[in-house]
């Protein structure tokens, strides 16, 4: 029976983890996106928590500090036009199919 509880574990862990992509902010840190759909959320670097708003090719953050961002979306690679005119880049996972 504990085999099979940490097959699981494990099996669903790794599905979750298909959907996260991770953003190289502007001053090198890191942040990662956990993907519920068209709402994102972003666990920033310092621990604080920012929402996207899906709409296309074109996104919307919703900064922990209530600011906005956008992000344009060009495939494999998005860009974030922060508040302060920064860019940062989000590198997208390719999703797998689970069958």
């Amino acid at each position: 029976m504990k085999q099979i509880m940490t097959f699981l574990v494990i099996t669903f862990i790794s599905y979750a983890t298909c959907a996260q992509s991770v953003i190289v902010n502007a001053d090198g840190t890191h942040s990662t996106v956990i993907d519920n759909g068209t709402t994102k959320t972003i666990v920033n670097a310092d621990g604080t928590h920012s929402t996207v708003i899906d709409n296309g090719t074109t996104k919307t953050i919703v900064n922990a500090d209530g600011t906005h961002s956008t992000v344009i979306d060009n495939g494999t690679t998005m860009t974030i036009v922060n508040p302060n005119g920064t860019h940062s880049t989000v590198k997208k996972k390719k999703k797998k199919n689970h069958r």
